[in-house]
């Protein structure tokens, strides 16, 4: 790991542990960068804001997805194992979701899956015209929210399966 995403990573690791301690707002980029042990100009160098450092977590989990995409989406069975795959990071990073939605910042996620399912992903080829992104990405939001209020006790597969019938009925 490159000197500069260890920092990153520190930063990102010392607001998520303090999210534990205490409540989100309560918490200062003082208190993250003290915790992450750097110094207030070394966050502002990375960040602006808290809201910056949770949108780069996203980010680096969205590479992670596109990683295990090798191709263009283009069959039913493409958009499948994307939702597969989306449904299982999701899981793994359970604790941290937990913390967004218990701080009531998880539109952060929704903001992420917008700008990445719009872009990246191209659903909108799929899909029916220039809001299938939009509605894709709002139904993956609101079902794994769902999921994790249920404490995601259906399995990825099951998830997968009923969201994929759900947005490719035919």
């Amino acid at each position: 790991m490159k000197n500069e995403d260890a920092i990153e990573s520190y930063i990102m690791e010392a607001l998520f542990a303090l999210m534990k301690e205490k409540p989100y707002t309560n918490i200062t980029i003082t208190d993250i960068a003290k915790k992450a042990g750097v110094s207030r100009i070394t966050f502002y160098r990375r960040f602006k804001n808290k809201e910056e450092i949770i949108k780069r977590y996203f980010e680096k989990r969205a590479i992670h997805l596109q990683e295990k995409i090798i191709f263009r989406p283009r069959t039913k069975d493409d958009y499948y194992e994307i939702m597969f795959n989306a449904f299982s990071i999701f899981k793994q990073e359970i604790d941290i979701v937990k913390l967004l939605v218990s701080a009531h910042v998880e539109y952060l996620y929704l903001d992420m899956l917008n700008e990445g399912l719009g872009k990246d992903l191209s659903i909108q080829q799929y899909g029916k015209g220039k809001y299938s992104s939009s509605f894709f990405a709002g139904a993956l939001y609101n079902v794994s929210i769902e999921w994790l209020k249920n404490d995601c006790e259906d399995s990825v597969r099951s998830v997968a399966d009923t969201f994929f019938k759900l947005t490719f009925p035919n």
